[in-house]
Parts: C-alpha cells; sequence; structure tokens
C-alpha cells in the first residue's frame, strides 16, 4: 500500500542546512511542514511557510517525522516507546541523522504492531547493524548511511571542507561550522 503525501504533514526535528531543505523539497510535493529546533529561524520560517512547533506537538501530530540533530545527551534516544506511543497510527519515521536517537527495538515493535506504517534508517546505535532488531520489521529501509554519497555531493563536500580551509586560514568565518 502506497501512501499520499498530499496535504501530510511532516515534523522536521533538526531545521538547519539538511532540514530546510527536506522543508523546501516536501512544501514543494504539497506537504504542511512542521519543525523543531534549538536555534530555531522564525525570519525563514516565515518567509518559506514553515510553522515552528514543539518536539511534543510533531510526535503527536505529524504523519512523517525525519529527525536531522547530532546525537548528545539530550537527543540520545530521543524517539523511545513513550514517544512512539504518542505518533499517529501509521506514521512513517525517518532516522537521516545519527544512530542513537531512535530506540531501534521500539520502532521495531512499532513496525510489527502496526502503530507506524514505516520507517527508514539511515544511521544506526552499532554499525553495521548486524543485530539491529529492525531485520525483518515489515516496511523498513536500512540504508548505510551513504544515501547523499553521489558523486557530486563527495565533490562538493571537498570544495566546501578545501574553502572552510582557506577561509579560517584568512581569518574569515567559514560559514560550514558545526554547531555543538
Amino acid at each position: 500500500m502506497l501512501l499520499e503525501l498530499l496535504n501530510k504533514k511532516v515534523g522536521i526535528v533538526g531545521f538547519g542546512a539538511i532540514g530546510r531543505q527536506l522543508g523546501a523539497i516536501t512544501r514543494g510535493i504539497g506537504m504542511e511542514v512542521y519543525a523543531y529546533d534549538p536555534y530555531f529561524d522564525e525570519a525563514y520560517a516565515k518567509e518559506n511557510g514553515i510553522h515552528q512547533a514543539e518536539l511534543e506537538t510533531i510526535i503527536k501530530e505529524c504523519d512523517f517525522i525525519s529527525l536531522h540533530v547530532p546525537v548528545t545527551d539530550e537527543t540520545r534516544n530521543m524517539i523511545g516507546a513513550k514517544e512512539i506511543a504518542a505518533m499517529k497510527t501509521g506514521a512513517v519515521l525517518i532516522n537521516a541523522a545519527r544512530g542513537g536517537l531512535v530506540d531501534e527495538q521500539a520502532a521495531a515493535d512499532a513496525l510489527k504492531s502496526g502503530k507506524l506504517f514505516a520507517a527508514a534508517f539511515d544511521a544506526f546505535e552499532q554499525e553495521p547493524p548486524t543485530n539491529s532488531p529492525l531485520h525483518g520489521a515489515p516496511n523498513v529501509i536500512m540504508l548505510p548511511h551513504t544515501g547523499a554519497h553521489t558523486f557530486e555531493s563527495v565533490k562538493n563536500m571537498g570544495m566546501m571542507a578545501v574553502e572552510n580551509v582557506i577561509a579560517e586560514l584568512s581569518g574569515k568565518d567559514c560559514g560550514h561550522r558545526v554547531r555543538q
């Protein structure tokens, strides 16, 4: 069975460069976009039709939830059994960020019970995920965290790294600093 995307709500947790790109793409195909980020840019959101929302609101109200945050003490297992239980039945969970953000056993159980319609994981608590409880769960896509490694993206990442080094050595802001 396929899911309709038009008029569905997508919740983007982590609204940095990748989250913003996802927001633009999903708005472009007719989805309503909600975003959570501790450094939320209200001006950008208003200009681009993005709704600011708390994590709890995204968990309860969105049809699709996509994670784009680093793993920290605050974000480790940010999606566990309690959060999945609060999601809409039939929601889709996407972890395109880091392993450790989602309790994989809770996600596997939710997929098996039908609470989650589907899930996609690009990173896992243990790499490689040889013993992940997600193996064998229905409607799960498991990728080896290389989904964005096209020829062009690898070239662009290399160029950005070189530009960052040149900027830093020249005393300028590198523009691509990762915040912790």
